[in-house]
Protein backbone atom coordinates (compact mmCIF):
# COMPACT_ATOMS: atom_id res chain seq x y z
CA UNK A 1 0.00 0.00 0.00
CA UNK A 2 1.35 3.09 -0.80
CA UNK A 3 -0.30 6.42 -0.10
CA UNK A 4 0.50 9.71 -1.66
CA UNK A 5 -1.65 12.66 0.73
CA UNK A 6 -2.24 15.60 -1.17
CA UNK A 7 -1.05 14.43 -4.37
CA UNK A 8 -2.69 17.02 -6.69
CA UNK A 9 -4.60 19.10 -3.77
CA UNK A 10 -1.33 20.02 -2.30
CA UNK A 11 -0.40 23.71 -1.66
CA UNK A 12 3.29 23.52 -3.14
CA UNK A 13 5.78 25.06 -5.58
CA UNK A 14 4.73 23.77 -9.28
CA UNK A 15 8.16 22.65 -9.32
CA UNK A 16 7.71 20.12 -6.54
CA UNK A 17 4.35 18.75 -7.67
CA UNK A 18 5.75 18.00 -10.32
CA UNK A 19 8.53 16.01 -9.80
CA UNK A 20 6.23 14.21 -7.34
CA UNK A 21 3.88 13.31 -10.59
CA UNK A 22 7.10 12.40 -12.24
CA UNK A 23 8.01 9.72 -9.52
CA UNK A 24 4.55 8.24 -9.20
CA UNK A 25 4.21 8.20 -13.28
CA UNK A 26 7.79 5.80 -12.69
CA UNK A 27 6.41 4.08 -9.43
CA UNK A 28 3.27 3.01 -11.41
CA UNK A 29 5.04 1.98 -14.82
CA UNK A 30 7.47 -0.09 -13.33
CA UNK A 31 6.32 -1.45 -9.75
CA UNK A 32 5.79 -5.31 -11.04
CA UNK A 33 3.79 -6.35 -7.65
CA UNK A 34 1.19 -3.35 -8.29
CA UNK A 35 -2.51 -4.74 -8.46
CA UNK A 36 -4.62 -2.34 -8.30
CA UNK A 37 -4.86 1.16 -7.74
CA UNK A 38 -7.47 3.01 -5.89
CA UNK A 39 -7.85 7.10 -6.36
CA UNK A 40 -9.62 8.87 -3.80
CA UNK A 41 -11.40 11.77 -4.89
CA UNK A 42 -12.62 14.74 -3.06
CA UNK A 43 -16.24 15.30 -4.09
CA UNK A 44 -15.80 19.25 -3.11
CA UNK A 45 -12.98 19.26 -5.84
CA UNK A 46 -14.08 16.81 -8.34
CA UNK A 47 -11.74 15.11 -10.61
CA UNK A 48 -8.66 17.10 -12.09
CA UNK A 49 -6.93 16.87 -15.38
CA UNK A 50 -3.94 15.10 -13.45
CA UNK A 51 -6.19 12.47 -12.31
CA UNK A 52 -8.03 12.17 -15.84
CA UNK A 53 -3.65 11.58 -16.74
CA UNK A 54 -3.48 9.37 -14.31
CA UNK A 55 -6.71 7.10 -15.86
CA UNK A 56 -5.51 7.51 -19.36
CA UNK A 57 -1.76 6.13 -17.94
CA UNK A 58 -3.21 3.14 -15.89
CA UNK A 59 -5.39 1.96 -18.62
CA UNK A 60 -2.77 2.08 -21.61
CA UNK A 61 -0.52 0.41 -19.03
CA UNK A 62 -3.66 -2.34 -18.53
CA UNK A 63 -4.00 -1.56 -14.48
CA UNK A 64 -6.55 -1.86 -12.09
CA UNK A 65 -8.39 1.03 -10.82
CA UNK A 66 -11.16 2.09 -8.95
CA UNK A 67 -12.06 5.91 -8.08
CA UNK A 68 -13.45 6.49 -4.26
CA UNK A 69 -15.66 9.18 -3.78
CA UNK A 70 -14.96 10.94 -0.73
CA UNK A 71 -16.20 14.07 1.34
CA UNK A 72 -19.52 13.19 -0.27
CA UNK A 73 -21.09 14.39 3.20
CA UNK A 74 -20.30 17.92 2.62
CA UNK A 75 -22.04 17.89 -0.84
CA UNK A 76 -25.34 19.35 -0.28
CA UNK A 77 -28.01 16.95 -1.71
CA UNK A 78 -28.57 19.12 -5.22
CA UNK A 79 -25.08 18.85 -5.58
CA UNK A 80 -25.52 15.24 -5.67
CA UNK A 81 -26.04 14.67 -9.54
CA UNK A 82 -23.65 17.54 -10.88
CA UNK A 83 -20.93 15.47 -8.92
CA UNK A 84 -21.45 12.14 -9.23
CA UNK A 85 -22.20 12.30 -12.90
CA UNK A 86 -18.25 13.67 -13.45
CA UNK A 87 -17.54 10.21 -12.20
CA UNK A 88 -19.31 8.53 -15.26
CA UNK A 89 -17.69 10.04 -17.56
Amino acid sequence: VVDVPGYGFAKAPTKEIDRWAKLMTTYLQYEKDLKRVVSLIDMKHGIKAHDLMLYEMLEEAKLSFMIVATKCDRLKPKEYPKHFKKLDQ
